[in-house]
């Protein structure tokens, strides 16, 4: 009998219905035999479960009070499973509206999971990364800050945005020293910062601040988290879909992206296009920088399938 005749045939229903008439099974009974099995029965805090498990063994003995509620939560198990499976089978591949977090623990969460991307990837680049306006939305992300411990602690414990914390933590009045901030163009998504002592232009220390969007965890579900660039991996801070002339093909989707990585213990952002393949292959996206990059990553992209194909025909002879 399949997974469909199991949930309509009439046989087991008017099993279920003759055992409960027969023994004058209660609903309350049969509710928590539907939901823990006859465990729940036995054990019940439920007077009235109680009570006719009490009944039932002082009349038949409880191995026929096991064996007749055993049965009965058998029957019922046996449509539920069987409904669960149809259910799942035609949800497969259909949208479902899940429930959504609430913003400030989707912000935790997705700050989380950055964390943990980065410590697994870059063990050897500590960083510290916190919420800025923590109370306030920020649609750019959070803040991702890396550069020396004690820069690291000036922003771990105080807001980049508000730098006058940074300068006081660093004894920095104006006349004994300077705070330089760079953000090489990018609308602030990235920002070098320099602390410099004024007496002999000293570079006390330096760091870099980084955006990073707060959909990063959601988009980790879909693979556009990270890239592989020159067989290092990058975290992909921000990706925006895009129609491109140069990405027309149907099994591809074009994105403008940001991503972050480490060469050389230092930091390296670049501004690109990335072209990911949405078919079956082992190579899914490929990154290209600047406003060509679209273009690059195309051809990257088409050079890895070709190399993905060779290799799995080689694998299989």
């Amino acid at each position: 009998m399949d997974d469909l005749q199991k949930i309509y045939t009439p046989h087991v229903r008017e099993e279920i219905t003759r055992m409960r008439k027969t023994y004058g099974i209660p609903h309350c009974v049969m509710d928590v035999l539907s939901k823990q099995g006859l465990r729940g029965v036995r054990w019940s805090n439920d007077a009235q479960v109680e009570n006719y498990h009490d009944y039932l063994e002082s009349e038949y003995g409880d191995n026929f009070t096991d064996a007749t509620l055993g049965y009965v939560s058998g029957l019922m198990h046996q449509i539920s499973t069987a409904r669960t499976r149809v259910q799942n089978v035609q949800r497969t591949g259909k949208f479902e509206i899940m429930e959504r977090l609430p913003l400030s623990d989707l912000i935790e969460s997705n700050l989380r999971e950055v964390e943990r991307f980065w410590d697994d990837q870059f063990k050897r680049t500590p960083c510290s990364i916190y919420i800025s306006h923590r109370d306030n939305y920020n649609g750019h992300g959070f803040l991702f800050a890396s550069g020396s411990k004690d820069f690291e602690s000036a922003v771990k414990y105080n807001h980049v945005d508000r730098l006058d914390y940074i300068k006081s933590w660093y004894n920095l009045d104006g006349s004994r020293g300077t705070f330089e901030i760079d953000d090489h163009g990018s609308e602030g998504y990235i920002s070098t910062l320099k602390l410099i002592r004024t007496s002999d232009d000293y570079v006390r220390t330096t760091g870099h601040v980084v955006k990073i969007g707060h959909d990063w965890s959601s988009r980790k579900q879909r693979n556009l988290h990270s890239v592989k660039v020159g067989g290092k991996n990058y975290l992909i801070t921000h990706c925006r879909k895009v129609s491109h002339p140069y990405v027309d093909e149907a099994d591809r989707d074009c994105y403008e992206a940001r991503i972050l990585g480490i060469v050389k213990k230092e930091i390296d952002y670049q501004v690109g296009y990335l072209v990911v393949h949405k078919g079956h292959s082992k190579v899914t996206k490929a990154f290209g920088a600047g406003n060509g990059g679209a273009k690059t990553a195309s051809q990257l992209l088409d050079r890895r399938l070709r190399k993905s194909v060779v290799d799995t025909l080689m694998d299989n002879l």
